[in-house]
């Protein structure tokens, strides 16, 4: 896999790896993970932590075409859940 990476002319800038648990709700994927980072790339033995946080995803997947309303209502409903414990904020990739 590295030498296709390195022949589309790609170089590693950083590294980070997440250990954690995934969650399902129906539709819904809910990951909770610990970031944390290594001294040497390709090295695992005696990794750092980003922080004492964990990071938390919400996600669905849904079929082209469907219609994604409800779809939204359920992460926002779940993510109103999570409120008291966490700061959920939307991503836009498209932009």
């Amino acid at each position: 896999m590295m030498e296709f990476i390195k022949a589309l002319g790609l170089r590693i800038e950083y590294e980070f790896l997440t250990t954690g648990v995934m969650f399902t709700k129906g539709r819904l994927k809910i990951s909770v993970t610990k970031v944390s980072r290594s001294d040497q790339f390709g090295v695992y033995e005696n990794l750092k932590q980003f922080s004492n946080s964990h990071l938390v995803e919400i996600s669905i997947s849904l079929p082209e075409g469907d219609d994604y309303t409800s779809a939204a209502k359920a992460v926002r409903d779940f993510a109103d859940q999570l409120k008291p414990i966490c700061d959920m904020q939307k991503l836009e990739y498209w932009r």
